[in-house]
This record gives structure tokens, C-alpha cells and sequence, in this order.
């Protein structure tokens, strides 16, 4: 508006200006904005970027330093990576130097933040690369294995249209239009809920512990369902 307002002035001898003038800012002012896209965010948990605590953890992120943090139940020394995000709640991505594993800790509960006057060399491009793998705040350092599921043809467009997790890999195309994907995880619930959301489209074949789990949770839900 002042840009606009600063160019108009230089027409003021020009008859009639002040109509066009007042005809313009009513366009502008009473424009009607809608834009023809709707997307849907999940809702993240509160992050004041603001607090001390915040600024502590991104100061010390960038300059890689080493901190000892006082969670509301413990105290760890760790080396900080990465504030996240995973479903809706906000993490501190960080390697324990106790056991030296990279976790994720709930940002709400620290307590306190103390630098170590130390610092870590884990490139940027390692921890790209350990979060490219982590699909959710249960990652398991060092345990990583392979889900292989059936995706019923009914679904199938789905998973060929895009990737559920980074790790999402289409193994084969059957005959009928079903396929085989794959991912690679650290834990069961990074896969859990995307499996769980697709039912009874989806079939785990390998691992038998993971289906065997899946399929002992859902006999138990029909179990308690045909109860209550």
C-alpha cells in the first residue's frame, strides 16, 4: 500500500486521479481472497520458538555442541542433531553418549540445559542420512529389518502414486494388479499404523513375528468388540 500510495502521488496533476486513486483502493482493500487449494495439517503440539531452552537447543545444534540435559526423569550428556516433529509432538533427535545410540527424547520434558564446552564431528550428511531412516520417535539405533507386505489391487494405485515412508520400496508386480512392497524400519510402529490404516487391503508376509503380532491384535479386538 505505501508503494502503491508513493507511485499514485506522482499523478496527482492528472485529471480525475483521485477517482482512480479511490476505485483502486477499494479493489485492494475489499479484495476477496480465495485460493482453490485445501491442505490439511496435522496439528503440532505448542513450541514456544522463543524460550530460552529453544534457543539454548538450536544455538548448541549449530555450533554441534555437546550438552548434559536434565529430562523429568533422568539426566543425559548428549550429542543434539535435530528439534523434530512426529505425529503432531516435537523431539529432541540427539546420540546418547552413554551408549552411544541415536534416540529421541520429548521435547517437554526438559528440565534444563547445561553445554559441555564440548563438541561432536557427525557430519550433516550422516544425520540426513540417519533421519532419511527414521519414520517415527520409536527409531531403534542398530535394529534394523524388513516388512514385506501385500498390497491388495484394490490399493495398489495408491503405493505406486507415492511412498508412504522414505524406505518404501514396490518389490514386484503380480498378474492379478497386487503388489509387494517393502520397508525398511528400526521398530514396529514406524510401519504399525501406515499396515493398520489399509486393512483389509494389506497383508504382512515377513517378518512372522510382525504378523503374528498384528494378527493376535486384531483377535483380540474382535474378541473384546463381540463382548462389549
Amino acid at each position: 500500500m505505501v508503494f502503491l500510495t508513493l507511485a499514485l502521488s506522482q499523478f496527482d496533476d492528472v485529471n480525475d486521479i483521485d477517482k482512480i486513486k479511490n476505485s483502486i483502493y477499494k479493489k485492494i482493500v475489499n479484495q476477496s481472497f480465495y485460493s482453490p487449494y485445501f491442505i490439511k495439517y496435522d496439528h503440532l503440539e505448542d513450541l514456544d520458538v522463543d524460550s530460552p531452552l529453544i534457543t539454548i537447543l538450536e544455538n548448541c545444534i549449530k555450533s554441534q555442541e555437546i550438552v548434559k540435559i536434565d529430562f523429568t526423569d533422568k539426566t543425559i550428556e548428549l550429542e543434539l542433531y535435530k528439534i523434530a516433529a512426529f505425529y503432531g509432538f516435537w523431539y529432541l533427535f540427539a546420540k546418547d553418549t552413554c551408549d552411544n545410540k541415536t534416540k529421541t527424547f520429548k521435547l517437554s520434558k526438559i528440565k534444563k540445559i547445561t553445554p559441555l564446552d564440548k563438541y561432536h564431528k557427525t557430519s550433516h550428511a550422516k544425520i540426513e542420512a540417519i533421519l532419511d531412516k527414521t519414520h517415527s520417535a520409536f527409531y531403534d539405533d542398530g535394529n534394523c529389518f524388513e516388512v514385506l507386505i501385500k498390497v491388495d489391487k484394490e490399493v495398489a494405485r495408491f503405493f505406486k502414486a507415492r511412498e508412504f515412508l522414505q524406505s518404501q520400496r514396490i518389490v514386484k508386480e503380480l498378474k492379478d494388479g497386487s503388489l509387494e512392497v517393502s520397508f525398511e524400519i528400526s521398530h514396529d510402529e514406524d510401519v504399525d499404523n501406515v499396515i493398520k490404516s489399509w486393512l483389509p487391503h494389506v497383508e504382512i508376509l515377513e517378518p512372522k513375528r510382525f504378523r503374528d503380532k498384528l494378527t493376535a491384535e486384531l483377535e483380540n479386538y474382535i474378541k473384546r468388540v463381540k463382548q462389549a
